[in-house]
Order: C-alpha cells, then sequence, then structure tokens
C-alpha cells in the first residue's frame, strides 16, 4: 500500500489503490479516468483549478475565470477541465481539437505555460526556471507549497505505476492461458513454512532403511506430527498404526510408560510378571540388544538410570483386548516410548522384532 512507502499519505488512498488491485476485474475501477477521480478525491484535490490557482487543494479567492461569461449562476466547467478560457481559444486552434470534441477540457491542450494549464498550476520546484518567485498568495513572496502528493507530476507518478502493475498482472494471466499451459499457483504471503525433519524421523528414516526393518516403516506412511511425536498408519501388513514420541528425561519416559500400560490393563500396572514372545500374547518383562528379556531389573531402576544399556535398554508390554494385540515398548537410548497395534498377534510381535532393535536416535540404528 501507498501509506508503508509514503507514511504521510492520508490513508484513504491505500482504499483507492486497494480497488485498484482487486483480484477480480469487477471489484476494480471501469476505467483511468474513474481511477484517476477517486485519487484525486483521496489525495484531497477537491477544487476546480484556474489560472489563478497557486496549486491543487488550495482555495482561491474572486470570481470562477473558468466559467464563460454569461452562463447560468453556479454554473461549473467539466469536472475534469483545468483550463481556462483562454486555453479553451489556445485549444480551438490546435489539431487535437479536430478529431477529439473534448480537447478544449483536457488538461494538456492548453499547451505548455498556457493560462490553466496544469504546468501554469503547479507550483514551482527548487531548481525550476522561477522557483522561489514572489507570489500574490504568500505575505512576504513565495506561492504557499502544497503536499508533495497533491502535485501533478505525483498524480501522473501514481497513475503510472498502476498501469505498470495492471500490464505485469495482464502479461502474467495470458503468459499461462495457452492451450497446453499449467496453472501456476502463486505462493501464499502467509504460508508458514515446512517443518524441519526432527531427529525422530530421521531415525526412523534410517531404521527402515537397515537391517531386518528394511520397509517396514516406509515415510509414506508416516507423519510428524510435532519434533518429538510420529504417528505410522498402516506401515505394514497386520500393523494397524503406530506411534512414537521421545522425552526430556528418563522420569518423563517411564511415567507415560506406566500411564499406557495401566490404560491397556484394567488401570493395573504390573512389571516382569512374564515375557511377551511369538506366542506369549500378554507380559511386561525388560529386554536389552542381545535378544535377552530379563526380569531381574525393575522400572524404578531404570527410570533412575541405574541399569546400563548392555543389561536393558528399555521394557516392553504386551497384550491382546479388544480385537487387537497391543505392544507398548521403551528405549533409554534417546528417552523413546513406542505403541503398536494390529489385529493380528504374529504380525505385530513380527513387525516389532525387526523395527525396535533398529532404531538410534541421533546415530545410527543398532541393527542387532
Amino acid at each position: 500500500m501507498p501509506t508503508v512507502l509514503r507514511p504521510d499519505l492520508p490513508p484513504e488512498i491505500d482504499d483507492v489503490f486497494r480497488r485498484v488491485l482487486a483480484k477480480h476485474p469487477g471489484g476494480r475501477y471501469q476505467s483511468c479516468r474513474e481511477f484517476i477521480d477517486a485519487a484525486r478525491v483521496a489525495l484531497g484535490v477537491t477544487g476546480q483549478e484556474t489560472g489563478s490557482s497557486p496549486g491543487y487543494g488550495i482555495a482561491t479567492t474572486g470570481p470562477d475565470a473558468s466559467v464563460p461569461p454569461g452562463s447560468p449562476p453556479g454554473a461549473r466547467p467539466d469536472r475534469y477541465s483545468w483550463s481556462s478560457p483562454a486555453s479553451h481559444a489556445y485549444a480551438a486552434s490546435h489539431p487535437y481539437a479536430a478529431s477529439h470534441p473534448h480537447a478544449a477540457s483536457h488538461p494538456h491542450a492548453a499547451g505548455p505555460g498556457a493560462p490553466g494549464s496544469l504546468a501554469a498550476a503547479s507550483p514551482s520546484w527548487p531548481g525550476q526556471p522561477g522557483a522561489g518567485q514572489t507570489g500574490a498568495g504568500q505575505p512576504g513572496g513565495g506561492t504557499p507549497a502544497s503536499p508533495w502528493y497533491r502535485q501533478p507530476r505525483w498524480i501522473a507518478l501514481l497513475a503510472a505505476l498502476v498501469l505498470v502493475l495492471a500490464g505485469l498482472g495482464t502479461w502474467a494471466g495470458l503468459s499461462g492461458s495457452g492451450a497446453h499451459a499449467k496453472a501456476t499457483p502463486m505462493p501464499s504471503m502467509s504460508a508458514k513454512p515446512k517443518p524441519a525433519t526432527s531427529a525422530l524421523m530421521n531415525a526412523l528414516i534410517l531404521a527402515n532403511r537397515s537391517g531386518d526393518a528394511t520397509g517396514k516403516l516406509p515415510t509414506s506412511t508416516c507423519k510428524q506430527d510435532t519434533p518429538t511425536r510420529v504417528t505410522c498408519t498402516g506401515p505394514a501388513a497386520g500393523v494397524s498404526g503406530v506411534m512414537f514420541q521421545t522425552y526430556p528425561s528418563l522420569t518423563a519416559l517411564y511415567a507415560a510408560y506406566q500411564a499406557r500400560v495401566s490404560a491397556l490393563n484394567s488401570s493395573q500396572f504390573k512389571q516382569n510378571f512374564s515375557d511377551c514372545g511369538a506366542q506369549v500374547t500378554y507380559g511386561e518383562v525388560s529386554w536389552n540388544h542381545l535378544f535377552q528379556h530379563t526380569k531381574s531389573y525393575t522400572v524404578g531402576q531404570m527410570t533412575m538410570g541405574m541399569v546400563k544399556d548392555d543389561q536393558a535398554a528399555g521394557r516392553v508390554f504386551c497384550n491382546y483386548t479388544q480385537g487387537l494385540e497391543y505392544m507398548v515398548w521403551t528405549q533409554n537410548d534417546g528417552r523413546l516410548m513406542g505403541y503398536v497395534a494390529g489385529p493380528v498377534h504374529t504380525n505385530v510381535w513380527d513387525w516389532w522384532v525387526a523395527v525396535h532393535h533398529n532404531i538410534g536416535i541421533g546415530g545410527a540404528p543398532m541393527n542387532m
């Protein structure tokens, strides 16, 4: 908007340009003349200019010299006429008038410097001929300076800017209007940048390429909900869905683990009562990367970090309930918890065995 670049402009000019740049043609001005008229009003150019006017928007005194003699009281010239009777006489003899009936009222018809012309009405700029000359309208000499945006050159510049923008828009539309052209959507100014791939997501991508887990976590099935949570829908046959989440501490990890297990076990949390296996659908135990599931360590010890990774890398719970086999497991490395479900215990178990050994947060997969 113009006021962004020129804060001294009146805010009404923004409304004019908002309409000029409307997305749909029906919302724009129907002609350049209509636009210029609206721009003049927004810029405070409300008075008719005469040969004696010192500048746009400045009231003049005395009779209106632009009204022909003998006109009815209150008569005004055409609202777009900025000329005096002298300029009408000049225009009548100008070749332009022969083919244009309204040439006499055209702002440039009076010729440079003619009475009532834009050049005569415009105030002098520093460095121009006549700059600093005294005038009758201001004590001590000098014509009263009007705001820059009311000067003819700036109105012309604003109009030229609109024409350039309109031309660019037309070119963009024509360049994609061919029979085989493909529409290229403009990027939204408010579009949010795509979030960076998190360490968790990167670990799952690597797991999908390594060891026995190859193809069991295709990226097309996984979505990064947050930097610390990823959900995968139908990543493999017999697996309905998986959720992975990392936590800021072992305390937070095992609090979430116990809550999840309790929700799948009639609100009760039991530990080290049975080993999950290919044929065992219900149990809770610790696991390590040597494929050992031992009952020697408690959740409390693992929460305190008292258990080494080769003793117990995490814990696992399994339960078949409400027509689905659920497995919940933790991994101390990366403070990760996984949660998988599917209708067939064997499919869920085989998927978990292949995947959980190959997830390495912040490094290469374990690939044991």
